[in-house]
């Protein structure tokens, strides 16, 4: 059966909030392997990474938020593809 939800534009949902978490551990972890790179040893600046980790997750969030623009979201479970697409086609 296919589930069916309307993902408004200027919304954030449960998921973009969870990879927004996402963003914010690994923009600072690539933040610090560039750094490594660059000065040739691995040296951790809680700080900077605390910054650098606000910074993605914010970002992240604000483009959801802005730029994502409004869209029909399908979930299907134990029907195939061809057969959620007709579902659709009903409920719009």
């Amino acid at each position: 059966m296919a589930t069916v939800r309307l993902s408004k534009k200027f919304t954030l949902a449960g998921s973009d909030l969870l990879r927004g978490l996402l963003m914010a551990v690994l923009t600072p972890v690539l933040v610090v392997v560039q750094q490594s790179i660059e000065k040739g040893s691995l040296v951790f600046n809680w700080q900077q990474l605390a910054m650098a980790a606000v910074g993605g997750g914010v970002a992240y969030l604000l483009k959801n938020f802005f730029i994502e623009p409004a869209k029909v979201i399908t979930t299907t479970t134990n029907t195939k593809a061809e057969n959620a697409a007709t579902n659709i086609k009903e409920v719009v």
